[in-house]
């Protein structure tokens, strides 16, 4: 009896989930969220720390463009041990994400070799329960991965189906360092998908 009420439950749990997402065209919910058109905006990046506010600030994080010193760079450097920095961009709205592509600081002045070589995605809706603010996830892809494949360069973007999409309100990007060895990492960002219905 326990394990039919379990069935139940997951079945009505599962049953809106799998509804929405086929009500989701993922060939047309594609489109650039506006990291690099600006038409997310400044104020809506924010970022756990940065290496210069003025230069490296999360405002420069806009995939394609090279402003201010040319990305968002955290201000400690990533390890093993310490991968909680993150860029955080608001969507202001509940938005179907579907993609991500990401690129690193292509600084000529300073030759500067820096992006991320390994990143994963927390992300955060409302929550309905009047306890809880913000509900967070993290990303999972059908493997039951968290940790994506960044750039192996600082230049060429690299991009990334979100698959399942994600349904969120805010999105955390946190690089990563599979290695032993401290880097200190840099991030330009866009965002694809749509509105969500």
């Amino acid at each position: 009896m326990l394990l039919t009420m379990k069935f139940l439950v997951f079945l009505f749990i599962l049953g809106p989930v799998k509804d929405c997402f086929a009500a989701i065209n993922l060939e047309t919910c594609r489109v650039a969220l506006g990291m690099q058109t600006k038409e997310i905006k400044d104020e809506q990046l924010s970022s756990s720390s940065t290496y210069s506010e003025e230069l490296l600030g999360a405002r420069y994080a806009r995939l394609g463009l090279n402003e201010g010193a040319g990305a968002w760079c955290p201000g400690n450097p990533i390890s093993k041990d310490h991968n909680d920095e993150f860029l955080e961009i608001n969507l202001l709205k509940l938005t179907v994400i579907s993609l991500i592509a990401i690129q690193g600081r292509d600084n000529a002045e300073s030759n500067a070799v820096e992006y991320a070589t390994h990143f994963k995605l927390v992300y955060f809706r409302q929550s309905e329960l009047p306890t809880d603010d913000w509900r967070r996830f993290e990303y999972r892809n059908y493997y039951n991965y968290t940790v994506m494949l960044g750039n192996n360069n600082p230049s060429q973007a690299i991009s990334h189906s979100i698959s399942p999409p994600i349904i969120a309100e805010r999105v955390r990007v946190y690089p990563v360092n599979p290695v032993d060895v401290p880097l200190h990492v840099c991030m330009r960002v866009e965002l694809y998908g749509c509105p969500y219905q």
